[in-house]
């Protein structure tokens, strides 16, 4: 845990490996578990986590989504951690990332890949390999106001049982509009339900490719806003 509680100081992170994980405890609930890298409540000013690896961590991998302060994620790598795996928060970015999710079908607590939780968050060249990803791979919820997503690189394997991306809302969120461009989603799954699935009024999809052989490649009442997109 990382907390910069001086709002105009800078903590820089960097070649930080944790590859070595925990075992879950199937007998406790995954909140509980050890948490890769994180920023929590008292952090008010700028992390920047560059070069970190986190590995088979079960109650999230990067978790810096409930402080008041910034967290920048560039050039980090996470792999089958649960919860989420990059989970990011309203002053919060991520840059030039990579998530493996190959072995969810292992794990107790199979975690989401990028996810959105709280404000808006921005997101820029990601690459998710979900080849064995048994939770949703991209997730934005009911707590982000909305987000930006571009460059987004994504593989759904064919035993893949969540959505490639979901978005969703309740009555509580504030929608502030979430764009997701320059995409390109490859899904090779034969679950039920589409492969991005938007229950959300305030979603834009541009520039982009769902390429889903084996289910429908958009599904949801959310009626995104489509600019150049290739659904298939």
């Amino acid at each position: 845990m990382i907390n910069t509680r001086d709002p105009s100081a800078l903590s820089l992170i960097r070649n930080l490996g944790l590859p070595d994980g925990e075992v879950a405890d199937s007998s406790q609930p995954s909140v509980g578990h050890s948490i890769g890298c994180s920023a929590d409540p008292p952090h008010q000013g700028i992390n920047i986590w560059d070069r970190c690896y986190v590995e088979d961590y079960v109650d999230n991998g990067i978790y810096v989504r409930n402080s008041d302060g910034e967290n920048v994620v560039e050039h980090s790598i996470t792999v089958n951690c649960g919860n989420g795996n990059i989970r990011l928060g309203a002053a919060d970015q991520a840059r030039d990332c990579k998530i493996l999710l190959d072995r969810g079908s292992d794990r107790t607590y199979p975690g989401a890949g990028l996810w959105f939780n709280g404000g808006k968050a921005i997101a820029e060249r990601i690459e998710i390999d979900g080849s064995d990803a048994q939770n949703d791979i991209v997730r934005i919820n009911s707590d982000a106001d909305g987000g930006h997503i571009k460059g987004l690189d994504l593989f759904c394997g064919p035993d893949v049982q969540a959505p490639a991306i979901r978005c969703t809302e309740t009555s509580t969120t504030t929608n502030l509009g979430l764009l997701i461009e320059d995409f390109e989603v490859e899904d090779l799954s034969t679950a039920a339900g589409g492969s991005v699935r938007v229950q959300r009024s305030d979603v834009t999809l541009k520039d982009g490719v769902v390429d889903a052989s084996y289910r429908p490649a958009l599904t949801g009442y959310g009626n995104p806003d489509l600019e150049d997109v290739d659904l298939s």
